[in-house]
């Protein structure tokens, strides 16, 4: 028995979107949602076009597959394009052809759970590697030893497995002694009327804990929702942070691009008296 009327199965890009994260696939702007490298654009238009040729069927079920592999067939070529004896393909060549395309960030995500950084001088990609680099560079012991690390971060695109979690481990891994303090900016877009602040504290607390994430005094005051548009809670994490400092140098504020660093330094330096705008690298 055979299965009936096989086919190819489709390649999973139906259209221009990414099937991880439903973006919109685009490839000239490597920092922009939905990126994806111009060869491999190219791949997902062919797709596309191939699957709609075939008159966009639907694809096989796992089980359909299983069952043609248990049979001895390959589920991966129709009966008119099957491999001949002297171009029969590995094992995993057919499987590779049938994973999807997704974008740069998906795919960062999937394979090191990074999400892509890119430069804030030329928005092109950092790889994470990269990026561990840097970090490792920047915060040697003495330094961690001798300042106060603040971890800036988005409550709407808050991923404590991602960059925080890489920071963490250089961090921890130093043995030096730290003081680090989470500053969880944008906190004055939740709804206040149905998610309290210590409902959303608690909800990071718990994803720091899923993550590993433990140089981060969770339980000890060093979580703070903030927002340094409106100011909401810049007092308390700077209170936070004076505490820690005690008798340290420095403060290094960390966090990705658009993450409102620069916005939090200028209501900082204003609440000092200051003037001029401050940029944060």
């Amino acid at each position: 028995e055979t299965l009936p009327s096989p086919h190819r199965p489709v390649r999973h890009n139906h259209d221009l979107n990414c099937p991880g994260c439903g973006a919109r696939f685009q490839s000239s702007s490597p920092s922009g949602v939905g990126y994806l490298l111009p060869s491999k654009m190219s791949e997902v238009e062919r797709r596309v076009a191939a699957w709609k040729a075939e008159g966009g069927q639907s694809e096989w079920t796992v089980d359909d597959e299983v069952d043609a592999l248990l049979r001895g067939e390959n589920p991966y070529s129709s009966v008119d394009d099957a491999p001949g004896p002297s171009e029969e393909r590995g094992p995993s060549e057919g499987l590779e052809s049938l994973k999807p395309i997704v974008c740069q960030r998906c795919h960062s995500l999937s394979t090191t759970g990074l999400t892509p950084l890119t430069s804030t001088t030329t928005g092109t990609p950092i790889p994470p590697s990269t990026f561990v680099s840097l970090i490792t560079r920047l915060l040697t012991p003495a330094v961690i030893e001798q300042s106060v690390v603040v971890l800036m971060v988005d409550l709407f695109d808050f991923d404590a497995s991602g960059p925080v979690k890489a920071i963490n481990d250089i961090i921890a891994s130093s043995g030096a002694r730290h003081k680090v303090v989470l500053g969880v900016n944008k906190a004055d877009l939740f709804p206040r009327d149905t998610v309290t602040t210590l409902r959303a504290e608690t909800w990071v607390r718990r994803e720091l804990e899923y993550a590993g994430v433990d140089v981060v005094g969770a339980r000890q005051g060093s979580v703070k929702l903030m927002s340094a548009k409106t100011g909401d809670g810049v007092k308390s994490l700077m209170d936070k942070v004076m505490k820690d400092l005690g008798g340290r140098e420095s403060v290094y504020l960390l966090g990705a691009a658009n993450v409102g660093k620069s916005t939090l330094l200028n209501r900082i330096v204003a609440g000092m008296g200051g003037g001029g705008d401050r940029k944060a690298g």
